[in-house]
């Protein structure tokens, strides 16, 4: 299983936010969010056409990707 930092997932890669305790995940949208509380700079990474807030990243945080598009 590889990784990829927040910033590199692209749109239809497969991903596993949580192995063993997630499924796989398909990514439908990336984008790139400014969180207005923390003042930091966030992927917020949308996975089969549901948003979910908390899907947001920091961009260095490593995620597993199962199938990369």
């Amino acid at each position: 299983m590889n990784t990829k930092k927040a910033s590199e997932i692209k749109e239809g890669d497969v991903v596993n936010f949580w192995p063993g305790f997630a499924p796989n995940q398909t990514v439908s949208r990336v984008a790139e969010i400014h969180d207005r509380k923390t003042q930091a700079e966030l992927f917020l990474i949308e996975v089969d056409g549901k948003t979910n807030d908390g899907l947001k990243w920091p961009p260095n945080t490593q995620i597993h990707v199962i199938e990369e598009v």
